[in-house]
């Protein structure tokens, strides 16, 4: 009866040991990281993580790889023998390296990704949560109000009006005295008719004196 409600306990704590796994795992820092770091550039990530191991760069791509911590030892669980039960060991390995690769496209943060034998008691890639955890911190002080590639809200600057030599020869755009172009008036604007020839205005008149007649 005893060894009933042992194991039920035992399975209990298991479960809630699982989700709390879970729980952090879905929350830490270096999958925070591949979002929220995406869009800084390459001298904020010099100020939080340093000078990267090794780069490269081509075609206008630059990868930058950071050396996380290695880690060796583990965490051995020894279970206490119970009514002549057998004693149960569990190795649980802590040793790991870690590798963070960081590509910049025209010197911003496109992409984060981890490489090596990077998991952890924490989760997936957890052991290179010391490398990114600086520069969420950072991002989060020293990042507001900035505007990490988007477009500037600045008002863009008038386009002046053409001024070409050969515009001004035509006389396309009227000028003042220092060549200058000037702005359209009434006067420019409304042209005067053009004379009529003065046999054609004869032939009016006469043509007019027959019908009167």
């Amino acid at each position: 009866m005893l060894l009933r409600v042992l194991s039920r306990i035992g399975l209990f704590a298991a479960v809630l040991i699982a989700g709390g796994c879970a729980a952090r795992y879905s929350f830490n820092a270096v999958e925070v990281a591949k979002t929220a770091l995406l869009g800084m550039d390459q001298k904020d990530i010099r100020m939080c993580a340093g000078f990267p191991n090794r780069s490269f760069t081509e075609d206008g791509v630059t990868i930058w790889s950071y050396d996380g911590p290695s880690r060796s030892g583990g965490i051995n669980v020894s279970a206490p023998v119970l009514f002549g039960a057998a004693n149960t060991n569990v190795s649980l390995p802590g040793g790991g390296n870690c590798r963070v690769q960081m590509r910049f496209i025209d010197g911003r943060l496109d992409r984060l990704a981890y490489s090596g034998d990077n998991d952890g008691p924490r989760g997936r890639n957890t052991v290179c949560t010391p490398v990114v955890e600086g520069c969420l911190d950072y991002a989060q002080n020293y990042r507001k109000g900035r505007l990490y590639g988007r477009p500037s809200t600045a008002t863009a600057p008038m386009t002046p009006l053409p001024t070409a030599p050969d515009q001004i020869k035509t006389g396309s755009i009227p000028t003042t005295a220092t060549g200058r172009p000037e702005a359209a008036t009434a006067a420019t604007a409304v042209k005067e008719p053009a004379p009529v020839d003065p046999a054609v205005a004869r032939a009016l008149r006469d043509e007019q004196d027959v019908r009167g007649n």
